[in-house]
């Protein structure tokens, strides 16, 4: 499985001093078109991540939330460091009426302007990770938010499966 924990090696940059922190949110789509495979393949990338972050050789520098996201969006974890999270983390678990990612977004840029856990780090600029197929079907559109998050974050879309709106999920992506 190329998705397995094992397959991730995000490391920190050896050049940044040990007060270098950053802040990243975790989206997941919940909503019912990721029931299934999808879902567990994004809730394996979820918690892949999770553990590279957590690794010894990142220094425990990274603070991350996660957001779910069907119809409406709830925080599952807040921010906090990564390797306290992974313990807690549960699968996707789908439900709702639709896909909102605009919600999903929103409230990662509610959590990324609020106070960070560690005051006297130095914080890099936050990253926002949207994993989702990309059939957004509520809560408006999710273009003009993520618009104004990328002013302050990057934002990273990963798509899951071959029905995946591959083409919204670059617009709301800082970067194809």
């Amino acid at each position: 499985n190329p998705l397995a924990p094992a397959s991730f090696s995000v490391r920190r940059p050896a050049v940044l001093d040990d007060r270098a922190r950053q802040a990243v949110v975790l989206c997941r789509d919940a909503s019912p078109s990721m029931a299934g495979q999808k879902g567990e393949e994004a809730g394996e990338a979820v918690r892949g991540l999770l553990d590279s972050l957590s690794q010894p050789f990142n220094k425990d520098a990274f603070d991350a939330a996660v957001v779910d996201f069907h119809d409406k969006a709830s925080v599952r974890h807040a921010l906090a460091r990564a390797g306290a999270i992974l313990p807690s983390l549960t699968d996707i678990r789908t439900g709702g009426d639709g896909t909102n990612m605009a919600g999903a977004l929103a409230l990662a840029e509610s959590i990324l302007a609020g106070p960070l856990p560690t005051s006297e780090a130095r914080y890099l600029r936050p990253v926002v990770i949207l994993f989702s197929d990309g059939l957004h079907n509520s809560g408006g559109d999710p273009r003009p938010i993520a618009e104004r998050l990328r002013s302050s974050a990057d934002v990273v879309t990963v798509a899951f499966g071959a029905d995946a709106d591959e083409a919204l999920l670059t617009e709301l992506a800082t970067s194809p």
